[in-house]
């Protein structure tokens, strides 16, 4: 029983950190994303991008390929070394290679 109190907790956490954070700007062009992370069908509207500089640790796990550990690298290297000048920048990030910045490019835009 406790472990279900934990899953409904994360949600409702998650989700409200998405609200702000649509509602602070983290994200451009009223992004929505939605479906099953896990079977990839993750949808987002054309043209809607997440800024990895402003964007939390539940907006970036919800890219395809990014988990909640991946996430927290970004945002520790963010906080660390600063902002993301370009998106290839996050080469420098342990378990982000060439191939997964291109998977996640296009819900991309970095901005400062």
């Amino acid at each position: 029983m406790k472990e279900r109190a934990w899953v409904v907790l994360i949600v409702i956490v998650a989700a409200a950190s998405y609200l702000l954070g649509v509602q602070h700007g983290r994200m451009n062009n009223d992004a929505v994303l939605c479906g099953e992370k896990d079977s990839e069908t993750v949808q987002i509207r054309p043209n809607a991008r997440i800024n990895p500089n402003l964007a939390s640790i539940e907006e970036l796990d919800s890219l395809p390929g990014i988990g909640p550990v991946l996430a927290e690298r970004i945002v520790k290297y963010r906080e660390e070394n600063g902002s993301f000048e370009q998106i290839e920048d996050m080469l420098k990030i342990s378990g982000l290679g060439p191939k997964m910045i291109r998977k996640i490019e296009p819900y991309l835009l970095v901005e400062e």
